[in-house]
């Protein structure tokens, strides 16, 4: 009976434990999204002249393998500039099979932008969508992280948002947290911005990062890209609590019998 008890105990701690782990980040290959090789990733140009390549590609440190976007400016017969997204998630991506608002999700990466890339012209009516950003959409918010040279916003650029301050042609790792009607942004491990949407935004699910809005030309550099669907929860739900608080009581139980 002891052996039964102390494999039951060990096994209902486990899980318990995995529940409360949550899943496994999935970290992008970017020298295959370079390459065209990862087939969850597809390119959107819409008129760009766009260069995507991997290896030693950022000059302050040649020695780092970069993905390197560099999207020079394109025409638009109304506005002057044309929209696009370098590289999005196709409709059989995990993310796009995955992704819930009420679960919550994590977005890492570590870029920088250089510094040729233009702020755009502030009488463009994209302006606020800035050059450079990731374009995450869930069920049921859409989310911008803009990156300018010298700031980084939070939010739909429709429906609000906040601007921080951030020497953005340095590295710096973000980290986007989302759930709920709240986004997180965290830069270098702190917590820089909190923000509300005002409300759902609707679309349907994509992630993508890239050039957004060319007015003028970007050029920039990821080092790393990770997202997380099913993150740990930063409080275990009960039924989680009930799991690892049964296998430590078995294995309490357990050694209160082996001593006796």
């Amino acid at each position: 009976m002891t052996k039964y008890r102390l494999f039951f105990g060990v096994l209902t701690l486990a899980i318990g434990w995995n529940t409360y782990a949550g899943a496994t980040p999935i970290s992008l290959n970017l020298a295959d999204i370079a390459a065209g090789a990862d087939l969850n990733w597809e390119t959107a140009s819409y008129g760009y002249d766009i260069k995507s390549s991997f290896g030693n590609y950022d000059p302050l440190n040649p020695l780092i393998n970069v993905l390197a976007l560099s999207v020079q400016n394109a025409t638009d017969p109304v506005y002057g500039i044309v929209p696009a997204y370098l590289y999005f998630i196709s409709e059989n991506g995990d993310w796009t099979a995955n992704v819930l608002n009420s679960r919550g999700w994590v977005i890492e990466t570590e870029m920088r932008l250089d510094g040729s890339t233009e702020t755009l012209d502030p009488t463009s009516p994209y302006y606020n969508y800035y050059n450079v950003a990731l374009l995450i959409n869930d069920d049921t918010y859409s989310t911008y992280i803009s990156i300018n040279p010298g700031t980084v916003f939070v939010g739909d650029p429709d429906l609000g948002g906040i601007s921080i301050d951030v020497t953005t042609t340095d590295y710096h790792t973000y980290r986007i947290e989302g759930q709920d009607n709240f986004i997180k942004l965290y830069v270098d491990d702190q917590l820089e911005v909190t923000y509300q949407q005002p409300g759902p935004s609707g679309g349907t699910e994509a992630l993508a990062f890239g050039d957004q809005y060319s007015y003028g030309s970007s050029i920039s550099y990821w080092k790393s890209f990770s997202y997380d669907t099913d993150p740990a929860p930063a409080v275990p739900e009960p039924s989680t609590i009930l799991l690892l608080g049964g296998g430590l009581a078995g294995l309490f139980i357990t050694r209160r019998f082996v001593i006796r």
